[in-house]
């Protein structure tokens, strides 16, 4: 790193990773800023060495360890003070460190003067689980992003169902979860050309996994940039089920290609594992994860969408029609305890209007997201589908007969409405059951049907 500025306490503290071999910083000292604090994450690592040459008043470099994580750095919290090889360069080494832990190094002028640094750390270990040592794997936390790393060949690198990450070649603490405002879990890893230690440069896979906690009904975006493929998998964290399962970013890709994201909802409140699986090709090694949460907008794709006052269709009205291409914001996903058809609701807000409309695929599009948000711990339902045969052109007809299909439904009493008007706000003529046969009078954009003695139209 170049010359730059940075923090004078735990809260600024610039934060370094020691994915790479090494890391650099450079920096001027004195005056009113004479302290500067560097967070560093050991990412699985036990030992830890920093080398600093300098020109000017002699700085000392000192490593703490943040047992109780105030914030706050007192002597008790030393873990090692650096060294002086000779006049302008100090050392300092640090072994069985807690991966775990939070570490920061204070670089710090306790005379007047001013100092120009060139600090560089490195942490030459990471955590190799050979054949005979795997019951030492070092227990990190849920909090934190857990990762283990295979060596493939280039014939298995991408087959993740071969994948076990029970028996790890090495593992790693990627650090914390990134969690923050919106963001409920984050993880950027850049290895660069390189690799982990232990682990070859190039085939092979990762699995990094942190424990998460997802409020029900709300929608979250998993958003991935990376070089290479990456897929994602939410747990249940007693059983271990998988709830829900993301593949279609799993190939060859580089941090241009165009980002990929997934919404997701929740149907319970509760703590869920978070996991990410990837592998590396060759050359650049990059993963660019988050987990956001998120107020996404919804579109109508039908021709006309009923907006009610409670999430059924059951003896409920619409309070309004929205039409085709109107937008609005989806609040949250409810579950109806009345509608047996259409269980999936969205609580929205349109213009001055608020209410709920059927969260199906067929009704509403995501704007901007995927087509639909994804359940997670429920079977994923769409409800009965409604044909959409809008870019058909309608044909005259006359004569003929037809039959009710279920494929139709959108009433929880198994019934379509015979209407006195083509328009969903004609009055109810009355209502028939799937398999009812009708005689067709005439088509035009809708159907035109007679049964028995009742003239109507059926407006599904």
């Amino acid at each position: 790193m170049s010359t730059q500025d940075i923090g004078n306490t735990t809260r600024q503290a610039e934060v370094v990773s020691l994915n790479q071999r090494y890391q650099s910083i450079s920096n001027r000292i004195g005056g009113r800023d004479a302290l500067d604090v560097i967070e560093v994450r050991l990412n699985g690592r036990s030992r830890f060495e920093a080398e600093m040459s300098h020109g000017g008043t002699r700085p000392s470099v000192t490593l703490f360890r943040d047992r109780n994580e105030d914030g706050r750095l007192s002597n008790r919290e030393k873990v090692a003070i650096a060294r002086s090889s000779d006049s302008s360069n100090q050392t300092l080494t640090a072994t069985r460190l807690d991966s775990t832990a939070t570490y920061y190094i204070t670089v710090a002028l306790t005379d007047s003067g001013e100092s120009t640094y060139a600090l560089t750390l490195r942490s030459p270990e990471l955590f190799s689980t050979s054949q005979g040592n795997r019951h030492s794997t070092p227990i990190i936390s849920r909090k934190r992003w857990n990762a283990s790393f295979l060596n493939r060949t280039r014939q298995n690198l991408t087959d993740y169902q071969r994948y076990d990450f029970s028996r790890p070649d090495a593992v790693a603490d990627l650090g914390r979860q990134g969690k923050r405002r919106k963001t409920v879990a984050q993880l950027n890893v850049d290895y660069g050309f390189e690799s982990p230690s232990s682990i070859q440069r190039d085939y092979f896979a990762m699995e990094a996994w942190t424990r998460v906690r997802l409020r029900a009904g709300k929608f979250y975006r998993i958003s991935s940039s990376s070089d290479d493929g990456m897929r994602f998998i939410f747990r249940n964290t007693k059983t271990g089920k998988t709830l829900a399962e993301f593949n279609d970013n799993w190939g060859d890709r580089s941090v241009r290609s165009e980002e990929w994201s997934q919404i997701i909802t929740p149907a319970k409140t509760g703590r869920y594992d978070f996991y990410i699986q990837y592998y590396e090709k060759r050359e650049a090694a990059v993963v660019d994860v988050s987990l956001d949460k998120i107020s996404p907008t919804g579109r109508v794709r039908t021709t006309a969408l009923n907006l009610r006052n409670t999430p059924s269709t059951l003896n409920n009205a619409p309070v309004d029609v929205l039409s085709r291409g109107e937008t609005f914001k989806i609040k949250r996903r409810v579950s109806s305890t009345k509608d047996s058809v259409y269980r999936d609701w969205y609580r929205v807000v349109s213009d001055d209007s608020r209410g709920f409309v059927a969260a199906n695929a067929n009704f509403v599009d995501l704007v901007g997201e995927a087509t639909r948000a994804v359940v997670l711990g429920e079977q994923q339902s769409d409800g009965p589908l409604v044909p959409d045969n809008s870019s058909r052109p309608a044909q005259p007809t006359t004569g003929g007969t037809g039959v009710i299909s279920s494929s139709v439904w959108i009433t929880a009493d198994d019934r379509i409405a015979i209407r006195s008007d083509k328009t969903i706000s004609g009055v109810e003529l009355g209502r028939v059951r799937e398999g009812t046969q009708l005689s067709v009078i005439e088509t035009v954009k809708e159907v035109v049907i007679s049964m028995a003695s009742t003239h109507g139209i059926e407006c599904g």
